[in-house]
């Protein structure tokens, strides 16, 4: 649900726009637009605490409510018209209102798993949902973009669009627990049969935004989220100097190799501590970027050694 769009904007288009002579500048600004809402999913978490006493399910409401306006949202993508570098600027609207319902699903779908998932389970599944993310991310990057090319941009999107109204569905008659009601009004018709969900602990929104921004620049949170910040920043700032082939040859490692460590960590987690873990992650960010550092020094070295090297007559 979360990946095909987000590899349809973020590496599918992207590509498309840079092979077609935009300027980096553009998409980059045209990426990173799109995705913004996603930096500020944190501040879903209270208010699907706070709201969580539907008859539906705590947090199915959420989800189906989200995954229904993400669709909707998409809808928007359509009233582009080929070739869409012209209408950038309504391609960044439709998929920033996407961004928005796509984060609110994210995040209602993390708090589902906290709820239901036993905890010795939830870092194996945690790394199935990564698994599955990415391999949307896989489908809507390489399946679309090769729409892009051979079909057309309103083929892509219409898939796309497609793609979302299908899971939505299904999402749609999955329950949370057996005895939830798919709708609230025929659970007001048989209210007697099952007692609604109550909130357990009764906070003010204010109140949980409050314990939300301790936690978030508690210490620890900043240890761990200072090193994710950098990766990420250097991947989104040097990723637009490569050309398209080189583009999409990185973004495909890329995938790859996280969806690897989604797998792996997932099953990990079941036998060592967060911590084991951590700094092996750390130790692996580090040797990576040495050797990164070193081949630059190397390329920079050799082609100023044949700047520099006499030319034969």
């Amino acid at each position: 649900m979360q990946g095909v769009p987000a590899g349809f904007s973020s590496t599918a288009l992207a590509n498309y726009l840079t092979a077609e002579g935009e300027q980096s500048s553009t998409v980059g600004t045209f990426v990173s637009l799109s995705s913004l809402p996603w930096a500020l999913q944190f501040a879903w978490g209270p208010l699907i605490d706070r709201f969580q006493s539907s008859p539906m399910g705590r947090r199915r409401p959420w989800v189906i409510g989200a995954q229904t306006c993400a669709f909707l949202a998409s809808l928007g993508l359509l009233f582009v018209r080929d070739p869409p570098k012209k209408y950038i600027k309504t391609l960044v609207i439709a998929f920033f209102i996407h961004s928005i319902f796509a984060s609110i699903q994210d995040a209602s779908v993390d708090a589902q798993a906290i709820t239901t998932i036993p905890l010795n389970e939830r870092g194996r599944i945690n790394g199935f949902m990564r698994g599955g993310f990415l391999v949307g991310i896989s489908l809507g990057a390489a399946g679309l973009a090769w729409m892009l090319r051979n079909w057309s941009y309103l083929g892509a999107a219409s898939v796309n669009s497609l793609f979302l109204l299908i899971f939505t569905v299904i999402t749609f008659f999955i329950k949370e627990n057996s005895d939830d009601q798919l709708l609230s009004r025929r659970c007001r018709k048989g209210y007697g049969k099952r007692r609604p969900y109550e909130n357990r602990h009764n906070y003010s929104i204010l109140r949980l935004f409050i314990e939300l921004f301790k936690g978030l620049f508690a210490f620890q949170s900043i240890r761990l989220f200072i090193p994710i910040l950098l990766v990420y920043a250097c991947q989104s700032a040097f990723i637009r100097a490569y050309n398209s082939s080189q583009f999409t040859t990185y973004m495909s490692l890329v995938n790859l190799c996280d969806l690897a460590g989604a797998f792996v960590s997932g099953h990990l987690q079941q036998h060592l501590r967060a911590n084991t873990i951590g700094l092996g992650c750390a130790a692996l960010i580090i040797i990576a970027f040495v050797v990164v550092t070193l081949s630059v020094w190397h390329d920079r070295r050799r082609i100023t050694l044949v700047s520099v090297a006499p030319q034969e007559s």
